[in-house]
């Protein structure tokens, strides 16, 4: 069939259904076809690759720290807001992870309290507060951050001890 002969035909169906629709006989959208359905990739809002592991733990928890936050959309970006408290310091994601890491084996080893590096952060983070983003808690920040970083670290193999 050529394209003519479909587009004819296509709009004999049209025509057909106007008719149809006009004499009141069907008032139903039953003739409504969904040919594809599409889901977007949500907007990371210039997160860092490096970051969507992350980015991504904090947008299932930020709704409950923000409870204004209704969309999906909000809270990638909201995430992304608490992020940008990260990269202000310096820090990498690899390198919150490392340090995360070496402070839960001094803690093991008991030679630092738990509660150190947390507060060190949060240091760190209010000292430069001038430079975040209003909306962001750095308690919830921290302890959601180092709750992410904690259950990277346990799913990882050990390295082996010599």
């Amino acid at each position: 069939m050529s394209i003519e002969e479909e587009i004819a035909r296509t709009k004999q169906r049209l025509a057909a259904l106007e008719k149809q629709k006009a004499g009141g006989k069907d008032d139903s959208d039953s003739d409504i076809e969904c040919i594809e359905v599409v889901e977007a990739e949500p907007n990371y809002h210039g997160i860092n690759r490096s970051w969507r592991a992350l980015q991504e733990f904090l947008v299932k928890v930020v709704r409950s720290k923000h409870p204004n936050i209704k969309s999906q959309d909000a809270a990638y970006k909201q995430a992304a807001d608490y992020i940008n408290c990260w990269n202000t310091l310096g820090y990498t994601y690899q390198k919150l992870k490392d340090r995360t890491a070496d402070n839960e084996l001094k803690f093991q080893q008991k030679k630092v309290a738990f509660d150190s590096f947390p507060k060190e952060l949060w240091t760190k983070l209010n000292s430069n507060r001038e430079h975040l983003a209003n909306n962001v808690s750095l308690s919830f920040l921290i302890d959601r951050s180092l709750e992410h970083f904690r259950k990277v670290i346990k799913k990882e193999p050990r390295a082996l001890k010599r």
